[in-house]
């Protein structure tokens, strides 16, 4: 079999004569078009309800996980080196760091360590992710009357510890 070249199969093409359909063809055409289109299902309400529930569904748990990071942080307070501690100060801070594992061997930092350098700061600014001014008293207004409860012993407990750390 000989291969042709374009122009050649152009050439042939045009050689060839086609008949024109029947005038009623394109009124046949046209009719069962729109009866097919008439007896087509109404689409579910599927994918486009359920893409934006997973999108809303994907930042709620990424607004929660930074929330947690946050609240955990707060929570454990920075660890501070002291060089002369009293021992009755030393065996509780010594059994407290012992409880605790450090940040290096802890496997959730690693992970938001590693969500946070895959991070696009413009894309999410875009989608509202950047804390703004005004956003931890419009997140802390969201929470219920408990969850202020919490909060604000959390914090408190905070500030003692940090203010008994700087009197050592």
């Amino acid at each position: 079999m000989k291969q042709l070249s374009d122009d050649e199969i152009i050439a042939a093409l045009r050689q060839v004569d086609v008949p024109e359909p029947s005038p009623l063809f394109w009124n046949h055409l046209s009719q069962r078009v729109r009866e097919a289109v008439a007896n087509e299902p109404a689409p579910a309400p599927g994918w486009i309800n359920r893409l934006n529930v997973a999108w809303a569904a994907g930042v709620f748990g990424a607004v929660a996980v930074v929330v947690l990071a946050v609240v955990v942080t707060v929570h454990r307070g920075g660890r501070h080196e002291v060089d002369s501690v009293p021992a009755a100060v030393t065996n509780g801070v010594a059994q407290v760091n012992d409880a605790l594992p450090t940040l290096q061997d802890d496997a959730s930092w690693a992970v938001m360590g590693d969500l946070a350098s895959q991070l696009n700061f413009e894309d999410a600014a875009a989608a509202g992710l950047i804390a703004t001014p005004g956003s931890a008293e419009q997140a802390v207004g969201q929470l219920s009357q408990d969850e202020q409860q919490a909060a604000v012993e959390l914090l408190q407990q905070a500030i003692r510890n940090s203010r008994q750390t700087k009197r050592l």
